[in-house]
């Protein structure tokens, strides 16, 4: 979760360029333009001039991933059709510059060290419009993508008809499986599942500000599928902590006014604020929570640059739990490949969760074409691949593992979420390293606090 802040001036100019983007897809939404209605993004890479398939690169890329000479020349030539589904317009649209690093990094991998010819396309989902996601998927149907990378959970979990109904396997990075998309068919999770994953920040402030005894939930207002669970699963948190539940309050999703909450918080008064909401939507909240004169902890469930920028020197007073990558302390020898490999690519550092996340669901693709080519099967097959990944889901990872041996991420056959993943509580630093708090594992397990 935690992200490395960097001062560099590529770096900044990048994020800029970002917030403009979501300025002018926010100002366009608002304007009733339909400019960006069927956004979409298709590229099929081919490798630079020159076999790189042979190279010191691509020898290591397929030893990290256990790619023989032989599962390479099945591989080699092959088109393999890869989808996405991602907030390419609207509030959230930061977030598909991320995911699609992440997520073209592993395409170009598969062109540059293996030969496979990938054809790749995005469409747009107008950062969490059910209609576009359901739109977008059945889109990518048609046209016989055998995967498809989700997000927003499943976009809201309209995507699910569609998956099934194509017979798409479809891995969300970014979202998870949410709760009400749990062990649904062709649906598997890449994530801590969240908000619910970050609850266990509660044991922090047990521990250490035992004065905190009452929490209110601030919940995207997604329908009633998404926020009931979430708000039960935090009245469960909140009464094992011996803390007492004050309440949720709803915002519309892209929300840039608060004041109404901020009036009914007052009200409430709580001691600890738990924001479950994305994209910019943090960076107004704090902007305006910090002048409203309310002194409970913010907690929310991730920290973006572009939430950072929108809130300037608010975002100081902000904590934030979710899925954690230490950038700067990559974990294993594939996660220290990424990081070279992406500024090779990208010409800059990756430093957000969402890049490696969909960087492993691309990986576990390739890895799941290369069972299937194995057999002599199709792999643009999605139920081939559905079925591959049932028979053994485990893949090689850029979480976990350490300084000689590759991770491993293993999704559960039923929930479709992994199950190890390290999470942990920040605090946002002024222009430097978030500072880990607390950390922990899916579901709670290994708490410690390390700050």
């Amino acid at each position: 979760m935690m992200r490395s802040i960097k001062g560099s001036s590529a770096r900044l100019q990048r994020l800029g360029a970002i917030l403009a983007l979501i300025v002018t897809a926010v100002a366009v939404a608002a304007c009733g333009s339909s400019s960006n209605t069927n956004a979409s993004a298709a590229r099929s890479t081919t490798s630079s001039s020159g076999d790189t398939t042979s190279s010191a690169d691509a020898k290591q890329f397929r030893q990290l991933l256990g790619i023989s000479d032989a599962d390479a020349a099945r591989l080699k030539g092959k088109e393999f059709k890869v989808g996405a589904i991602l907030p390419l317009s609207g509030p959230g649209a930061n977030y598909a510059v991320d995911e699609q690093n992440g997520l073209t990094l592993a395409v170009d991998e598969m062109q540059r060290y293996l030969g496979m010819n990938v054809k790749y396309e995005a469409k747009d989902h107008k950062s969490g419009d059910p209609q576009a996601g359901a739109t977008a998927a059945r889109q990518l149907g048609i046209d016989s993508f055998g995967v498809v990378a989700n997000s927003y959970w499943g976009v809201l979990g309209s995507t699910m008809p569609a998956l099934k109904e194509y017979k798409m396997l479809s891995f969300d990075p970014g979202g998870g499986t949410g709760n009400s998309e749990k062990g649904k068919e062709y649906f598997w999770g890449f994530r801590a599942n969240t908000p619910d994953d970050s609850f266990d920040s509660l044991k922090y402030f047990k521990a250490k500000d035992p004065s905190a005894k009452t929490v209110a939930l601030v919940n995207w207002d997604a329908g009633g599928a998404y926020t009931g669970p979430i708000e039960a699963h935090l009245k469960q948190q909140v009464a094992a902590n011996g803390m007492t539940y004050q309440g949720m309050l709803l915002q519309k999703i892209g929300a840039t006014d608060y004041s109404s909450i901020l009036s009914k918080l007052k009200s409430m008064n709580p001691d600890l604020v738990i924001l479950a909401s994305y994209a910019t939507d943090p960076g107004y909240f704090m902007k305006q929570y910090v002048n409203s004169g309310l002194k409970a902890q913010v907690v929310g469930s991730e920290y973006t640059p572009v939430a950072a920028k929108v809130a300037g020197s608010a975002y100081d007073k902000f904590m934030f739990a979710g899925d954690f990558f230490d950038f700067a302390k990559p974990p294993n020898p594939l996660s220290k490949f990424f990081i070279k490999d992406y500024e090779r690519k990208f010409g800059t550092a990756p430093d957000i969760f969402y890049e490696p996340n969909y960087y492993d669901a691309g990986l576990a693709y390739l890895e799941l074409a290369r069972r299937v080519a194995a057999s002599d099967g199709d792999i643009n097959s999605g139920s081939a691949l559905n079925q591959a990944l049932i028979a053994d889901p485990k893949f090689k990872s850029v979480y976990g593992g350490d300084a000689s041996t590759v991770g491993t991420l293993q999704l559960d056959p039923k929930t479709h979420d992994p199950v190890v993943r390290p999470v942990g509580l920040f605090q946002a630093e002024p222009g430097g390293q978030p500072k880990q708090l607390a950390g922990w594992n899916i579901g709670g397990g290994n708490f410690q606090i390390t700050g």
